[in-house]
């Protein structure tokens, strides 16, 4: 497991252009593929690729897509 194919939190709001509140409302009614590594959440970017994809996920009535982050940028 290398921690490159896992996001953070914050990491998939930025890939999602989300707010963070939106991820974590997410996880804690556990619509949204994570693991939990002790105390953190993380998200495998394949997961999160096949869940945007099989579902019609919505924020603020718009259809979720996944962004490129440039590297080094936020």
């Amino acid at each position: 497991m290398t921690s490159k194919n896992y996001l953070t939190v914050q990491e998939l709001a930025d890939h999602l252009n989300v707010e963070p509140r939106y991820v974590y409302g997410k996880v804690s009614r556990d619509t949204i593929p994570f693991e939990r590594l002790g105390k953190s959440i993380r998200f495998l970017k394949t997961d999160m690729l096949e869940w945007i994809e099989k579902f019609d996920i919505r924020y603020h009535g718009e259809a979720l897509t996944w962004r490129e982050i440039p590297q080094g940028k936020k």
